[in-house]
């Protein structure tokens, strides 16, 4: 991912200026400091949000992490705690990422045999389509 925070800003950013410089919306950014997860340093005298460049920098590393899947919580810890093993986290991913592949491999597969079946006009069965979804029906 190609951070839009690469080129320093003057002035500290609205939340406004830092959710389009992120591709974020800004109820997104107040979502994230309402739950502490990326809360502005600074604020106007009205009360507005005020984003430094450090707190940009954190923002983009949350985005990062969303990208790659992360729940915010995941985010928090590995973010908050120095101790936080990212490699860890990151290898525990990328395995669920892995899993999800494979089961929607497999039902592309399923899809493809029922297209296949239904362009040739043949008519699955009620039992023959939960064969191929590998549905079992509880028994009565």
């Amino acid at each position: 991912m190609t951070s839009m925070v690469d080129n320093e800003i003057d002035e500290d950013a609205t939340v406004g200026v830092a959710a389009d410089l992120l591709g974020l919306t800004v109820r997104t950014l107040h979502h994230w400091d309402e739950i502490g997860l990326a809360s502005p340093s600074r604020r106007t005298p009205g009360g507005y949000r005020l984003y430094t460049w450090d707190d940009l920098e954190r923002l983009s590393r949350v985005v990062a992490y969303r990208e790659a899947g992360l729940t915010l919580d995941a985010i928090r810890d590995v973010l908050d705690d120095a101790t936080a093993e990212i490699g860890e986290t990151l290898r525990e991913q990328r395995a669920q990422l892995a899993e999800r592949i494979h089961d929607l491999q497999q039902l592309d597969e399923r899809l493809e045999r029922m297209t296949d079946a239904h362009e040739r006009g043949i008519l699955m069965s009620d039992d023959e389509q939960r064969d191929v979804f590998s549905v079992t029906l509880p028994t009565r």
